[in-house]
């Protein structure tokens, strides 16, 4: 393992960490959170999600492959 995401609230914000150093190296938000607690996943055909990318080194494929994971695992239930 090279890195690891820890969530917050809900599951609309993660820290990802490089876990060889414990520095965070990125930030993940769930851009349309509101959407999905006011509406409960009325009008739900995409999500939109915004990386921050705190660490200039770090591949971004991988970090992207977080938002991708992330998406997968808590939002998308269909």
């Amino acid at each position: 393992r090279w890195f690891e995401a820890q969530g917050k609230f809900m599951g609309f914000s993660f820290s990802v960490y490089d876990v060889t150093n414990g520095e965070k190296v990125a930030e993940i938000e769930k851009a349309d959170k509101w959407r999905d607690v006011f509406l409960g996943g009325l009008l739900d055909f995409k999500d939109t999600y915004a990386l921050r990318i705190l660490d200039n080194t770090t591949d971004r494929r991988i970090l992207l492959g977080f938002v991708l994971s992330i998406d997968n695992v808590l939002h998308d239930t269909k």
